[in-house]
């Protein structure tokens, strides 16, 4: 321990009555053997210390250690028990989607068969109503047939009797312009009757002036 002698001194020194100095050094000494810790203390807690640390951290690292060991294990385990899981997912997935295959067959079969139905119900349903406007069709070209042919019968007669009619109204006009021909050409031959008559006298006049002449 540290000698407090230059401290009584000190004190003494400041003018600290003797007696009281001497208290306060023997408090200090008696405070730090009772209280403050020495050197030797210090470096026995150090190397305690030390131990301690130096345990905990072998135990530590064993701890650490066990429980890698652990984690190991656990995962190998769980590792296992996921792949037997899987496993037993994949066969369990390969069954379900066996069934839905089939249920999807059977399913498509049915409607293939409901569908072929359906179609031969609608052919023969199409098939009765072609047949029926074929009927229908060949009744209302026949209806039409017979009303073309009475139109055209009577459009025939219509035009009969137009023509009839034209015909008469034509020979009514060709007389009419036959008898007007002929009556043209009666005066036109009395006309030249006239005119060849008078060229005759006229000639005959002529002829007698000249042999008179001679």
């Amino acid at each position: 321990m540290m000698s407090l002698h230059p401290l009584y001194d000190a004190l003494v020194g400041i003018n600290v009555p003797a007696d009281q100095a001497r208290a306060v050094v023997e408090v200090l000494e008696r405070d730090m053997l009772t209280q403050l810790a020495m050197k030797s203390d210090l470096e026995a807690l150090r190397r305690e210390l030390r131990s301690e640390f130096a345990l905990v951290r072998q135990e530590s690292r064993s701890d650490i250690a066990l429980l890698r060991h652990e984690v190991e294990t656990g995962l190998s385990s769980l590792h296992k028990d996921m792949d037997v899981r899987f496993e037993a997912s994949r066969k369990d997935l390969d069954i379900g989607l066996g069934a839905l295959r089939k249920d999807m067959d059977a399913g498509f079969e049915a409607s293939r068969k409901d569908l072929d139905t359906s179609l031969g119900a609608l052919r023969k349903d199409m098939d009765a109503g072609f047949e029926a406007s074929r009927k229908d069709l060949d009744t209302g070209l026949g209806a039409l047939r017979k009303d073309m042919d009475a139109g055209f019968e009577a459009s025939r007669k219509d035009l009969d009797t137009s023509l009839g009619a034209l015909r008469k109204d034509m020979d009514a006009g060709f007389e009419a312009s036959r008898k007007d021909m002929d009556h043209a050409l009666t005066s036109l031959r009395k006309d030249l009757t006239i005119w060849l008559g008078s060229a005759q006298i006229i000639g005959m006049g002529l002829l007698f002036a000249a042999l008179k002449l001679i």
